[in-house]
């Protein structure tokens, strides 16, 4: 582990990052480490021995709101596209064009189904058909 980030190249990390450790990671081993290596929990160590915590969570809410405004705008605009996208995200259940089925770890699990037929997938004494576009 690097000991000589300094609390002004930790907080310029978080400034050019995307706001995660990771990314703040990556910036330090590509940008400031001697030997070009910076691993997650050392970003995370020097984050929290600098007390930038709540700076990098307040870039990421800054962020967030700034995405979520442009979002509002352009859907405020009439944007089709940002609509259906919007829609598809908060009401996926009903509009959205995925499921997300979770594996015990509670990681996504993506299963595709494009290629089988009806009759495939009765075959299946498992498999729901409720909502199967029978046309396609």
């Amino acid at each position: 582990m690097a000991k000589d980030f300094t609390k002004a190249q930790v907080k310029k990390a978080i400034d050019e990052s995307d706001y995660t450790y990771q990314g703040v990671a990556d910036y330090l081993a590509l940008h400031v480490a001697k030997n070009g290596r910076c691993s997650l929990d050392t970003a995370k160590t020097y984050i929290e021995k600098h007390g930038l915590e709540s700076y990098l969570r307040d870039k990421t809410t800054e962020t967030t709101r700034k995405a979520l405004k442009t979002i509002r705008t352009a859907i405020e605009r009439g944007d089709t596209k940002t609509s259906k996208w919007w829609v598809e995200r908060i009401l996926r259940e009903k509009f959205g064009n995925e499921i997300v089925v979770h594996n015990d770890n509670k990681e996504p699990l993506n299963i595709n189904f494009e290629n089988f037929t009806l009759e495939d997938l009765l075959k299946n004494p498992n498999a729901e058909t409720a909502g199967y576009d029978k046309s396609e």
